[in-house]
């Protein structure tokens, strides 16, 4: 893949490993001994990237951390094409299954899109579910902590009826979609009470084709839905971002973009009162880029950011960190349909503070995200493992800077011989001679992304690597293995 990835899927057997601590002092060992390590401190914190699924296709849709015992995912499970359940995983605090759960509606063809915390530990996820008379209905479905169907509830009409998200309100959950009437779509919402029985509907739209994907309570305990509108006349698409009150009525509607694609995703109510919202445009760059749009309590524009990285990008999700910025999650594509699933990170005012990338070949992406009580960060969506499994429910768990480090005393191989390496830790260059060669090496990010090629030199068959990727940028301070003609492995640590 074409520049920096700095995390990604493990992959390869390790034969020959050095490895050096950060903290206060560093030894170097040879001969062949198993090493137990000390890592730096932003290692210790427990992070992991897992996947979980079968031969079916599985999509994460939210996470719900369990406090101090690890984490409660809503995903939806799709047999074959259009025939799908939910699924439902509860891990530890390292990511590993402790059971599943598949809820099964006796039988019917149903899709689920979205998902919200019930606030007791359960989770709601609301899609769609195919009716007797052909068409689609919204569907919701209740399941509590154990994995257990609590109520489901349907709504519709005689046309095709789909929710793509829910969210918690006053006394009840609001749900979200899209409904065809006349010839075009327009936004449906659903108001629940805490039963699942339905208060109220409401169609909401102009003559154009208006989607609604993210959705946001407000402090007024009203809402407010983020999509996409197409103007008349126009085969390109608009941000759209409109507020109901209690009742579902209209407050204000409101619509941003440029000449081309423009589409939101993703909404919350920042503590100033106003909005954030996220999504993805080729307005405002050279290619298909992800945004991060502000605006106040009546939806006026404060600013709009437009992150403009190699390839393209397209933003979910999103966490606000407190005061000092916010975490979008997504999707970086690259070549074809190889993505990775992008963590980006933004001061108060949207200004790029870092990104990360994590996955392997294939294809990665990541649909909501999290922030931890400790800071760190866990995001949900899905993996492509082959043609066997299909997809799979992806996890990512960070720390509060998106790295991904190894436990304290973790035990990590063999150290080999005819190896030599200096300086390491390295800050800016390092050096390692192999006696076998001429031959290739890969530097790549602790899970498996290539973020470099080296050729070896004379004399001793050495390669130099300057602590930068493919262009010519200061990789961060981390674990990085350097793999020797495939099949020697050498773990380097650069520090500041």
């Amino acid at each position: 893949m074409k520049g920096f990835r700095e995390e990604g899927r493990k992959r390869g057997r390790a034969h020959f490993l050095i490895f050096f601590s950060l903290h206060h002092s560093f030894i170097i060992l040879t001969g062949l001994f198993l090493v137990s390590i000390q890592v730096p401190g932003w290692a210790q914190k427990q992070s992991f990237v897992k996947s979980y699924g079968g031969s079916a296709d599985e999509t994460g849709l939210l996470v719900v951390p369990r406090e101090g015992d690890g984490f409660f995912i809503a995903a939806y499970i799709e047999s074959v094409p259009g025939f799908g359940a939910a699924w439902m995983i509860r891990t530890d605090e390292f990511g590993e299954t402790l059971w599943t759960r598949t809820i099964v509606d006796s039988g019917e063809t149903v899709i689920f899109r979205g998902a919200v915390g019930d606030g007791e530990g359960g989770v709601i996820l609301a899609g769609q579910k195919r009716t007797g008379r052909g068409d689609w209905d919204m569907v919701a479905v209740r399941i509590d902590s154990a994995g257990d169907k609590v109520w489901q509830t349907t709504s519709g009409s005689s046309s095709d009826d789909i929710a793509t998200n829910i969210s918690a309100v006053r006394d009840g959950w609001l749900m979200v979609g899209n409904t065809l009437q006349t010839g075009g779509y327009d936004v449906r919402l659903v108001k629940l009470d805490q039963s699942g029985n339905q208060v109220w509907s409401r169609v909401i739209g102009g003559s154009q084709n208006d989607l609604a994907y993210g959705i946001a309570r407000t402090e007024d305990f009203g809402a407010v839905i983020a999509g996409t509108t197409y103007p008349p006349n126009s085969r390109f698409s608009d941000i759209l971002l409109f507020k109901v009150n209690y009742w579902g009525e209209v407050v204000w509607w409101r619509q941003f973009g440029g000449l081309f694609w423009d589409e939101a995703q993703a909404v919350i109510q920042t503590p100033d009162s106003g909005f954030a919202i996220a999504g993805f445009s080729s307005s405002y760059g050279e290619d298909m880029d992800g945004f991060l749009l502000r605006t106040d309590f009546n939806g006026d524009t404060l600013w709009l950011r437009s992150y403009t990285l190699p390839g393209f990008q397209r933003f979910y999700g999103l966490v606000q960190t407190g005061a000092d910025g916010f975490v979008l999650v997504g999707e970086d594509i690259q070549t074809g349909e190889e993505a990775n699933l992008l963590l980006l990170r933004t001061d108060a005012v949207g200004q790029l503070v870092w990104h990360r990338c994590y996955g392997g070949e294939g294809y990665e992406c990541g649909r909501t995200i999290i922030q931890l009580a400790d800071g760190g960060l866990v995001s949900t969506g899905r993996t492509w493992t082959g043609p066997v499994n299909r997809f799979d429910v992806y996890l990512v768990r960070t720390d509060s800077l998106g790295q991904i480090g190894m436990r304290t005393g973790q035990r990590i191989g063999r150290v080999g011989q005819g190896i030599r390496f200096f300086p390491n830790p390295f800050s800016n260059r390092v050096r390692v001679e192999t006696g076998v060669g001429p031959g290739v090496a890969r530097i790549f990010s602790q899970n498996g992304t290539v973020i470099r090629i080296l050729s070896s030199g004379e004399p001793n068959h050495q390669f130099i690597w300057d602590g930068c990727d493919f262009n010519g940028r200061q990789v961060p301070p981390g674990v990085y293995i350097l793999s020797i003609c495939g099949q020697h492995q050498v773990k380097l640590v650069k520090c500041d």
